[in-house]
């Protein structure tokens, strides 16, 4: 009986601590709560009736979890509140540079602008959720300087980027399936996804980007046929390799009109940044985005590589 005893008491000791500690945490920081009140005047109606001024935000706010230590919002979970807006996120949000998760994630914003810059501040963030909430969405240029973003999910919103040119998410950790969204990019014209983790099938839908001229999936671990139809048999077989689960009539057959730096290069695993280089005229947008993907450990497949090398030492040199 004495060390059942003895484990009593250490956990008694450990409750008492714990509620010791919750006792003495920081209260809220007057620009914190000043902040969060700014955000709350942008939304339409009172679907935060637990945000009032004068009652700590820390304790006693739904949806806001701030630090023990100093009374800072470090995560802001606002999804499914069902949040309304007719106007601009409001940039007080950016004040909260302790924030290391956000999420606005099921909420209708009836076509409010998401800030372009701002992101920017919010520097040890970790988890960023904008998904299907009815942004008029503009690319937040900010979000590519958070180095310590680790998830990013903008899925349902990614379609609603109509005017995008370029889209450049190459030689990241993405992991999963290519949302069938992207589909929906009519004037995209380059789109560079190589050197992920990227699963499964390249939708379908992709056969729709009329005006796409220069497409690199290569060096992830698609699978299944590729997309027929339109522009899409146009692409060089270097645009796919490095996903060995991947077949079609784009990789039974060379290109005649590949040069000899073109087919040099479809022969190795891409660098970093250089294959926009090789593209000058195309409008190169940094975004990182999740869509919806989990983080993984980038896999870039080598094998395929050997056979291409393989296949080009023969045709020059025999």
């Amino acid at each position: 009986m004495a060390p059942t005893k003895e484990r009593l008491h250490s956990l008694m000791h450990l409750f008492i601590a714990c509620l010791l500690k919750l006792s003495t945490a920081a209260p809220c920081l007057p620009d914190q709560a000043s902040s969060l009140l700014q955000l709350k005047a942008s939304f339409i109606g009172d679907s935060l009736p637990s945000w009032q001024a004068g009652t700590d935000c820390c304790h006693h706010w739904k949806g806001v979890t701030c630090d023990v230590a100093f009374g800072r919002v470090i995560s802001l979970d606002l999804g499914e509140f069902d949040l309304t807006s007719s106007r601009r996120l409001d940039p007080a949000l950016f004040n909260l540079t302790s924030l290391r998760n956000l999420s606005l994630a099921f909420n209708d914003f009836s076509g409010a602008l998401v800030p372009a810059s701002g992101f920017e501040r919010l520097t040890v963030i970790i988890h960023l959720n904008l998904s299907c909430a009815n942004f008029g969405f503009q690319i937040p240029i900010g979000i590519a300087y958070l180095r310590n973003l680790v998830t990013i999910d903008l899925s349902g919103t990614i379609g609603r980027l109509v005017s995008l040119h370029g889209l450049d998410m190459s030689h990241n950790n993405f992991t999963g399936k290519i949302p069938s969204q992207l589909g929906n990019l009519t004037r995209l014209e380059s789109m560079d996804l190589s050197c992920n983790s990227l699963s499964g099938e390249i939708p379908q839908e992709f056969t729709s980007l009329t005006s796409l001229s220069w497409l690199n999936l290569s060096y992830n671990n698609f699978t299944g046929r590729l997309p027929q139809g339109n522009q899409f048999l146009t692409f060089p077989s270097s645009s796919f390799e490095g996903n060995a689960g991947l077949y079609g009539i784009q990789l039974s057959k060379q290109c005649d009109n590949l040069g000899p730096d073109l087919t040099t290069r479809s022969t190795l695993a891409p660098e970093p940044n250089s294959l926009w280089q090789d593209r000058l005229d195309a409008i190169i947008f940094f975004l990182f985005v999740g869509l919806g993907f989990d983080v993984g450990f980038a896999l870039s497949i080598i094998f395929r590589s050997f056979y291409h090398i393989e296949g080009w030492l023969y045709k020059h040199m025999y």
